[in-house]
């Protein structure tokens, strides 16, 4: 029997595709329609790809100059400036940044006012934008105007005008928008409320300002300054909507300069090298900051928003190595009546919470080495090592610290403390009270010993709405005497006045020339320091009543009844004229006025060098006038 056995059939095996045509073939479509349209976008892709490195080529070879874009940037800055005013742009370039964002650079820009008039230039600016140049719609992240400059021309009336830009026609502050008008960019139906309807009534309003409606939110004055509201609003909004509503996040000036022409002092300052940046930190916040270069060196004022975290901002403000005679020279017109020359630095920090309440804050202002006072007498100004106001906000009490408040000058020393509540609202009265840490007057000009002030109480108030600075009490203390004050600062008047009275005890003569300042009847002074000395005072008496235009003034003579210091004397020793003997033991009775000094002198004895003496009696000395530089003097 035979036996068959079946063999297997070969099975013949498929290629393995491929993971990626597997996936090419799941997402092919499937319809002719579909495959059309997809081969359509490929090839606009293609396109779009080729004419973009086709222009980048072009541009790069300088076949094509980014000056094509010249009329597109004018047309944009126009839109943003508004008002009528028209941006030339003489070139345009385009950079790539270190961190390959693109930078347009545009040359020599100028803006014509309405009237065809320059209004400012600039050499260049820089701005670099987000995005690439070729998409339609670039964003600016960060402009710098370069090189650009400012001309602030102070006139002797103190009209302001301004110039910015080389040619430009000058912009007077009389020409600018009054606080009350209208925005150019205000929505269209603000103005609605203060005009009219055709053939109605114009609304009465006192002034021309319009009424708040009732229910309206207090004004800043009214508000509680512990609950800056306004400031913390305004802080958010910066954060959410930027410079300009967009991406703008960096705002600057790049060596510019600023130059101050002052008519009445006739001088011209120059600020070079100036740089002033706004940026937004990623993070959050806001942040300014300005540097400028001076022949004391490098001064810097940085402002700083924070970002907010655990429902607060921090503020930081920060000023280095400012120049104060620079600042007071380039923006006063009373450069002969008050100098100064000290380096200034000054600091500020708090904390605000999102809904505006005031968590934390303090300040300080620091003065390096320096003088301050007359500007044309040297005589007249206080020189000092350093001086220093620092100020800590004690919420839980609702009181500003102040401490400390010094000034010191070799073996002067001057430090003082103390303490300002804060009202409920800020039109309301902010007090004040003021006491001693540590006064000794030292100084080597006079001989006489040391005055040690052991106590100082100061009392008074700022009130707001009337401008006025009282000193309500005043007093001054050591063993050797005492002296008790008021004063008033007058701001609320058209010419500003200041009103001392002063009355002082008993005291050596020794005292009061350490008491005397170098700011009050200046040659009378300078007469009692050379020649006058022992003996002790009473009858003590100081009003002041003056224009605050006045003090210092060297042009114009002080009225006769602006000033008046009487004091008497026992034991005094006095010379009257220069080479004559002194007189000892005399009495004597002095009356200064704001024009003339008399001295009267009952009795005394002069001295001869051969040591014989010689009674004096019914004396006078007489300075009818000390206006001049050189007052005449007579002696009966």
């Amino acid at each position: 029997m035979e036996e068959s056995v079946r063999k297997p059939e070969l099975v013949r095996r498929q290629p393995r595709r491929s993971r990626f045509r597997g996936i090419m073939g799941a997402l092919a479509p499937r319809s002719r329609a579909a495959r059309i349209f997809s081969a359509i976008c490929l090839v606009l892709i293609a396109l779009g790809g080729v004419a973009a490195v086709t222009l980048y080529a072009l541009i790069a070879t300088g076949t094509i100059t980014a000056d094509i874009a010249t009329p597109y940037i004018e047309r944009a800055l126009e839109d943003r400036i508004g008002g009528g005013h028209k941006v030339d742009i003489g070139s345009t370039t385009v950079e790539t940044t270190g961190g390959g964002a693109t930078q347009v650079v545009v040359h020599d820009i100028k803006v014509l006012g309405p009237d065809g008039q320059l209004v400012a230039s600039a050499p260049s600016a820089e701005v670099e934008l987000e995005g690439s140049l070729l998409s339609l719609m670039p964003k600016a992240r960060r402009i710098d105007l370069v090189g650009a400059e400012m001309t602030v021309r102070i006139a002797a009336s103190g009209h302001l005008a301004v110039t910015t830009g080389k040619g430009a026609k000058p912009i007077s502050a009389s020409s600018l928008p009054s606080a009350s008008a209208p925005r150019a960019d205000a929505p269209q139906a603000m103005p609605q409320t203060t005009t009219p309807a055709a053939g109605g009534p114009a609304p009465s309003v006192p002034g021309g300002a319009s009424q708040p409606a009732s229910g309206s939110p207090p004004t800043a004055v009214d508000m509680d300054p512990l609950k800056p509201v306004f400031i913390a609003h305004w802080m958010s909004e910066l954060e959410a909507a930027g410079f300009d509503g967009g991406a703008l996040a960096d705002v600057g000036l790049k060596d510019g300069t600023l130059i101050v022409e002052n008519e009445s002092s006739g001088r011209r300052i120059v600020f070079q090298h100036i740089s002033v940046r706004l940026a937004r930190p990623r993070d959050g916040g806001a942040q300014l900051t300005l540097t400028t270069q001076s022949p004391q060196g490098v001064a810097t004022a940085v402002a700083r928003i924070g970002a907010a975290r655990d429902g607060e901002r921090a503020i930081d403000v920060s000023i280095r190595n400012v120049s104060t005679r620079d600042l007071l020279q380039a923006f006063t017109q009373d450069h002969r009546r008050f100098y100064i020359d000290t380096p200034l630095n000054a600091a500020v920090t708090a904390r605000i919470s999102l809904e505006g309440d005031l968590r934390a804050a303090d300040a300080s202002i620091d003065l390096g080495a320096g003088a301050l006072g007359n500007g044309e007498e040297v005589e007249e100004r206080f020189v000092i090592d350093r001086a220093r106001v620092a100020a800590t906000l004690d919420l839980a009490r609702r009181v500003i610290v102040l401490a400390p408040i010094e000034a010191i000058k070799n073996e002067n020393r001057v430090i003082l403390q103390g303490e300002m509540p804060v009202p409920a609202t800020a039109r309301a009265p902010w007090t004040f009270h003021i006491r001693q840490k540590e006064v000794v007057l030292a100084g080597k000009e006079m001989p006489e010993p040391a005055l040690v002030i052991d106590k100082v109480d100061l009392g008074g108030r700022y009130d707001p709405p009337s401008r006025r600075l009282i000193v309500d009490t005043g007093f001054l203390g050591s063993a050797a005497g005492s002296f008790s004050f008021t004063a008033m600062f007058d701001f609320g008047v058209d010419v500003p006045t200041l009103k001392f009275d002063g009355t002082a005890t008993p005291m050596p003569v020794a005292t009061i020339k350490r008491f005397w300042p170098v700011t009050i009847a200046p040659p009378a002074r300078q007469f009692a320091l050379e020649n006058v000395s022992g003996g002790t005072a009473d009858g003590i008496t100081v009003a002041v009543l003056l224009p605050l235009d006045l003090i210092g003034q060297k042009q114009v003579p002080m009225p006769e009844d602006g000033v008046r210091f009487t004091i008497n004397g026992n034991g005094v020793t006095l010379r009257p004229v220069k080479g004559l003997p002194p007189i000892v033991n005399a009495n004597l009775s002095i009356l200064v006025t704001g024009r003339s000094v008399r001295i009267t002198m009952p009795d005394g004895t002069a001295v001869t060098p051969q040591n014989r003496k010689i009674a004096v009696s019914d004396g006078v000395m007489l300075l009818p006038d000390y206006f001049p530089a050189s007052p005449p003097r007579r002696s009966a």
